[in-house]
């Protein structure tokens, strides 16, 4: 379920690996800049909403069967903030937060719907996001970008600066967000007459030392591709654009023979065959992730989900997957999504006291108004009473 285009598929996959998406601020100006491109950037604007919208009825349809997709409801959420439809957007990552338990990423975006249903005005609730997702991942850009814009709008414009020249700091040349950013810190410091480039140098007083990055025949991996060459993959025929593609990935796992530390990067790799639909290689991937990170619950379940693909029959499930699953109800026992997995386990393995605790456990969890809930009800009405 990726926005039409086969070179926002690559750059989503393999583009800039590492960083995180871009506040929607960002992508508004994109889009408005798409808009003049016309038919030979790969159809009309009316074209690609409607594939937008027909993939989201698609979506929807199956989140109705699956509502504890997690990444089906993010992806819901993402689908309904390029159509603008910011309250729908809203409820979809309200559903990610609550069956993540809290991730941050999801949390940031749920915070930027939020925004967005304002009219671009920082809104109490939005702001508690935000700061939820630093709290859990001190670094995630879009709710750093965000707190600055809560500063600004109270005036507070010094602490603005502040934020945002921290995270142009650690911006990497060429991020999406990068455009806007300096966009903001310009206005802000104009303004506010502040001086901004004290900012800056107090700014980089503050970060280490880095040494001397070394180039090799892998480096164009360590960065985005460039407007021109999305613009290319465009033009592409497609076979041509599955041969880059191809070309793309098949770099990245060399890349990963000669760096195996590098989690993420197995990540990136086993989404990218996903795309490709080569399972066999995604499973590799993500479990040499795993294998490489077992105190990381995301790690975990993206190779958990890997293992037992949406479709496979629940009698179906493989040992790795239980395996999986039961060292990360040991990380997180009140996971949403394991716990969930794990009751389906019980069952398979003819343990209905358990399966029936789980999913009271969780049941507790979700909210009256869960999406997932008439669905687990269903199911533990099935078990029958102790």
């Amino acid at each position: 379920f990726f926005v039409p285009g086969a070179a926002l598929t690559i750059y989503a996959t393999l583009g800039n690996p590492g960083l995180p998406d871009q506040p929607f601020a960002a992508r508004q100006v994109e889009r408005m800049q798409a808009s003049h491109t016309g038919p030979g950037a790969g159809g009309t604007q009316a074209d690609q909403h409607q594939g937008i919208r027909e993939m989201v009825a698609r979506l929807q349809k199956r989140l109705e069967q699956d509502p504890n997709d997690h990444n089906g409801w993010v992806l819901l959420g993402r689908s309904y903030l390029v159509m603008r439809e910011y309250a729908e957007a809203a409820q979809a990552l309200r559903n990610a937060v609550d069956l993540s338990q809290g991730d941050p990423r999801s949390l940031a975006a749920y915070g930027e719907a939020l925004t967005m249903m304002a009219d671009g005005t920082v809104t109490p609730d939005a702001e508690a996001a935000f700061h939820e997702a630093l709290t859990r991942m001190p670094g995630e850009p879009r709710a750093r970008f965000y707190l600055g814009l809560v500063a600004s709008q109270k005036g507070n414009y010094e602490d603005a600066l502040r934020r945002w020249v921290s995270l142009e700091a650690d911006t990497p040349t060429g991020a999406g967000w990068e455009g806007i950013l300096k966009q903001h810190i310009a206005d802000t410091a104009s303004k506010s007459r502040l001086d901004v480039e004290a900012l800056r140098l107090a700014e980089r007083a503050k970060q280490p030392i880095q040494p001397p990055k070394v180039q090799n025949s892998l480096s164009p991996l360590s960065k985005g591709p460039s407007q021109e060459e999305v613009a290319a993959a465009q033009r592409m025929s497609p076979e041509a654009r599955q041969t880059m593609i191809n070309e793309m990935v098949a770099k990245l796992a060399a890349r990963l023979k000669q760096s195996p530390g590098d989690i993420d990067g197995w990540l990136r790799l086993g989404r990218s065959y996903g795309v490709l639909e080569r399972p066999k290689d995604a499973v590799e991937a993500y479990a040499n992730a795993a294998e490489r990170a077992p105190s990381r619950v995301d790690v975990q379940m993206a190779y958990a989900r890997a293992l037992f693909p949406q479709g496979t029959a629940e009698t179906d499930i493989p040992e790795p997957f239980k395996t999986v699953i039961a060292r990360v109800l040991k990380l997180n026992p009140n996971l949403p999504e394991a716990m969930f997995y794990g009751g389906m386990i019980a069952i398979n393995e003819g343990n209905t006291s358990r399966a029936r605790d789980l999913w009271k456990r969780l049941l507790e969890r979700l909210g009256p108004n869960a999406p997932a809930r008439p669905m687990l009800e269903q199911r533990l009405r099935a078990l029958g009473s102790d």
